[in-house]
């Protein structure tokens, strides 16, 4: 059953969102714009959503809790609050997976999955995992930050020094 079907059977109207939502800007055309996909969600609209619903990302948009049936990439709130703030908190690859794939922790479709959802969050929060084994958190510290930007930039560069040859020789083929 989709988010329309759901609100529909619980007798919720756009009408009752927007009051809720209370933010003038949201208007009923730009909520039904949400709706049919023209437009992505604003991440409190989509919270409130599911309140009123009293329902997880997972029970309205199923096992890829990455888009909706219309492709529209929604916040991924299970995953989010699953996450610890700060580094004491950290939750490793494997608890996430098993929390969000019960009795499938172990399989790495299953890790792969949460992995990508994890690359899904990091557009719009700073997740860090610290490559020492603690496991993955969220952070405002920005030492941490910092430390974790120079860690991903450091691997992001390595890759593209590995591609330099490759590179050069596809150039030299014309096929570049």
């Amino acid at each position: 059953m989709n988010l329309k079907e759901q609100l529909r059977e619980k007798g919720i109207t756009y009408n009752d969102i927007l009051k809720v939502y209370g933010d003038p800007k949201m208007t009923k055309p730009l909520l039904t714009a949400c709706f049919n996909g023209t437009v992505g969600f604003p991440k409190k609209l989509y919270r409130i959503i599911l309140r009123m619903l009293g329902v997880s990302a997972r029970d309205f948009i199923g096992d890829d809790v990455e888009s909706d049936e219309s492709g529209v990439i929604t916040p991924d709130y299970e995953l989010l609050n699953l996450l610890g703030v700060g580094k004491k908190n950290a939750v490793s690859r494997y608890d996430l997976t098993e929390r969000l794939y019960p009795g499938r922790g172990h399989m790495k479709e299953y890790d792969r999955k949460m992995r990508g959802r994890i690359e899904q969050l990091r557009r719009d929060y700073v997740i860090v995992n610290d490559q020492d084994g603690g496991g993955y958190y969220i952070t405002d510290d920005l030492d941490r930050i910092d430390k974790f930007y120079h860690q991903e930039f450091s691997r992001a560069m390595s890759i593209l020094f590995r591609l330099k040859t490759p590179r050069k020789i596809l150039r030299k083929a014309g096929m570049l």
